[in-house]
């Protein structure tokens, strides 16, 4: 019910303050010129009070996507591995700092697009968006990734919160990706950034010294891992018996535990690591600056040693795709890489597929006795 009364403001004017106080809802207070003002609104606000008591509204016309953001953060996204975690915050923070004040069933698929098409101009404006904004923005995947990111929010809220019924995010077609990386390195360039990976652990200068440059590059090599699953590995982790590495589902991008097979050099290199350790840390590559974190990073050394080695164009990603590149080229089958690789589906492993097709031939030619 709503209460109204007269007061006097300190330069003497008359004010009409009305309260409206019901039960299950905080107390309303507006201040009028008027007590006439004073008693139009508190009729219009006390009919919106019962409307809303008869007929809740839905979610999503009290929810923004901010909200939706906050709880999926606290809810989804913390079950994912700590590298999507990183990368889905950043994501989620920028689609929070453009349409997070949004209702939830006020977003249109309009308002997504028009964020996508400023994201692709402008980059996402932290440091790598800055760098991306002179080039002209972000790449049509890095868009299909963000994207992608808003979709699962949409999808939990339909599914888990019925906060929704439908997504404007899929009324979007998904921006075409650029075509997958495939550089490969051939084996004269493997056996040259080998050695050069090799030098960085005697270098005199420190800030391209490495002793865990050539071991991981090593690996990358001969397991196909990725870097974050290498530079993460710990000793228990490590089977010397059984001439094998465990990837623990928790450290993996895909959440997806695996088993891959250690090479004789690799092996050997582990065991040198091991032993002319003085203490011997959990972790195989610890960060010389704190040894509870893996180590970071490996760029500057990286860099160096792919410039003496000759080599353009390559990342450490890279290796992963020369790994998979030889398998499949030594009749590797695509089911069984795309277990060494961990991905989750064989879509991911087909981009390999033109390497296989002379293997599949000639298989072919055998089973039919040509």
């Amino acid at each position: 019910m709503a209460c109204i009364r007269r007061i006097t403001t300190p330069s003497g004017l008359p004010r009409w303050d009305c309260i409206i106080v019901k039960r299950g809802h905080k107390a309303i207070t507006k201040r009028f010129t008027s007590k006439v003002l004073a008693e139009r609104w508190a009729r219009a606000k006390e009919l919106e009070l019962e409307e809303a008591r008869v007929m809740p509204k839905p979610e999503g016309e009290r929810r923004t996507l901010g909200d939706a953001i906050k709880r999926y953060e606290k809810t989804v996204l913390k079950q994912k591995a700590a590298s999507t975690q990183a990368t889905d915050a950043s994501r989620l923070a920028w689609w929070r700092a453009e349409l997070g004040a949004k209702l939830l069933a006020r977003l249109t698929a309009a308002d997504i697009k028009a964020a996508l098409d400023k994201l692709a101009a402008e980059g996402p404006g932290d440091a790598r968006g800055r760098r991306a904004a002179l080039a002209g923005g972000v790449s049509s995947t890095t868009s299909a990734h963000y994207l992608k990111t808003l979709r699962s929010v949409f999808n939990v809220a339909i599914r888990e919160w019925l906060w929704l019924k439908e997504s404007p995010a899929d009324k979007l077609a998904k921006p075409k990706p650029r075509p997958g990386r495939e550089r490969f390195l051939s084996e004269d360039e493997e056996a040259r950034l080998l050695a050069a990976c090799r030098e960085a652990t005697l270098r005199a200068d420190e800030k391209f010294r490495s002793p865990f440059l050539y071991p991981i590059v090593l690996l990358l090599l001969t397991t196909g891992a990725r870097f974050g699953e290498v530079a993460g590995l710990r000793w228990r982790q490590v089977d010397f018996a059984r001439r094998q590495i465990t990837l623990e589902a928790a450290g993996t991008k895909g959440r997806r535990g695996r088993a891959l097979p250690l090479s004789d050099a690799a092996a050997e290199e582990l065991r040198r690591l091991k032993a002319e350790r003085a203490t011997v840390t959990e972790l195989v590559f610890a960060s010389p600056a704190d040894p509870s974190k893996p180590v970071a990073s490996l760029k500057t050394a990286w860099a160096a040693a792919c410039k003496r080695a000759g080599i353009r164009g390559c990342t450490l990603h890279d290796l992963r795709h020369s790994y998979a590149s030889k398998l499949v080229m030594r009749g590797v089958s695509l089911s069984a890489l795309a277990e060494l690789l961990g991905h989750r589906s064989l879509e991911m492993t087909q981009r390999y597929s033109h390497l296989a097709a002379g293997h599949a031939l000639e298989e072919a030619r055998r089973a039919l006795g040509e």
